[in-house]
């Protein structure tokens, strides 16, 4: 893949990470924490796959243990 396209790609899950975070803040202060639990494990998740394609791997899982303890 092009070093501008694993850019992109990595861009474009950064910013839906820091989207989701965002949604965690407005949710917490709305005192619906379930929600913002959920939020705040799909933020996290997509900053670690952001990481993975920052690096040209393929990050292609829903294990956050996967995602975190596998060398990329």
């Amino acid at each position: 893949m092009s070093v501008v396209r694993v850019r992109e790609d990595a861009d474009r899950w950064l910013r839906q990470a820091r989207d989701d975070l965002e949604a965690t803040e407005a949710l917490i202060t709305a005192g619906k924490f379930a929600q913002a639990a959920f939020f705040a494990q799909q933020a996290e998740k997509k900053a670690l796959k952001a990481h993975w394609f920052e690096q040209d791997l393929d990050p292609w899982s829903h294990s956050l243990t996967r995602l975190i303890r596998v060398e990329p």
